[in-house]
């Protein structure tokens, strides 16, 4: 992310540089820089977003495992301070 930060800076005041000295190739390399980075990016963040998503369902199911544990240790409990086993 860093990276992409100073790539966009630097891509920016090539532009403005060239804007400023009037050359036109210098200006269509900073925004093509910037289009690069800004698409690479967005992928970056679909991918994050993936990820996440992936493990939050992974979590989910994991959580409902304990809870089913759980149930089943709270109705051992029961049954023992009830007096009857098992």
């Amino acid at each position: 992310m860093f990276v992409a930060v100073i790539g966009m800076l630097l891509a920016l005041s090539i532009s403005i540089w060239g804007i400023g000295h009037e050359n036109i190739k210098a200006v269509w390399i900073g925004l093509v820089v910037i289009a690069a980075v800004c698409v690479s990016w967005w992928f970056w963040v679909m991918f994050v977003i993936r990820m996440m998503m992936d493990q939050t369902a992974k979590t989910l199911q994991g959580l409902g495992e304990i809870k089913y544990d759980i149930r089943e240790v709270r109705n051992m409990v029961k049954d023992l301070d009830s007096g009857t086993q098992r």
